[in-house]
């Protein structure tokens, strides 16, 4: 990435984590219907990260929660030579308003993000079915959770790592 940006240059980059946080920011637990805390977006999300995670033959089952932190992000800009001021932190994003935004701005960031995870449910169901999950469950865990989604049943959050960096000012030098 270094090699291809102007000296100065800035980099930012932003990973959502696969996995939905409760009006206490705390994890959704991954339990079955009917149980405490379930939720129907949190239960396909975790199918679609076990799928994921199967496909990558390269990653360790110990690895993956620093593979989703914002100190990955950054150890990986600044193991490079050519990044500099690497600088990296988490967020929280509000899905939807189902608490008043204080500005106006959020109030369009909360609801562009509950037309994003709409738009993510749709995206997935056909590799929900690609990776063997039958057509039913499918169509019912779609169902499901864009309804809380839309009707706001679960007071959600997204978790969002970010790390930016600078390209220094000096001739690309190559990263072994």
């Amino acid at each position: 990435m270094a090699q291809i940006m102007k000296p100065g240059a800035i980099l930012i980059v932003g990973a959502g984590l696969p996995w939905f946080f409760d009006e206490n920011r705390q994890r959704y637990p991954d339990v079955d219907e009917g149980e405490k805390g379930f939720s129907w977006l949190q239960k396909a999300f975790t199918a679609l990260f076990a799928e994921w995670v199967k496909a990558q033959s390269h990653i360790n089952d110990a690895d993956i929660p620093y593979r989703f932190s914002a100190e990955f992000l950054g150890d990986c800009a600044k193991s490079n030579p050519n990044f500099e001021q690497v600088t990296t932190w988490e967020m929280d994003v509000q899905i939807g308003n189902w608490k008043p935004a204080p500005t106006q701005e959020l109030y369009y960031a909360n609801e562009l993000c509950k037309m994003n995870v709409l738009k993510l449910i749709e995206a997935y169901v056909p590799l929900m079915a690609s990776s063997g999950v039958s057509e039913e469950w499918t169509k019912r865990w779609q169902f499901e959770a864009m309804k809380e989604i839309q009707e706001q049943k679960l007071h959600t959050y997204g978790r969002w790592r970010w790390m930016w960096c600078r390209r220094g000012d000096s001739e690309w030098i190559p990263n072994n």
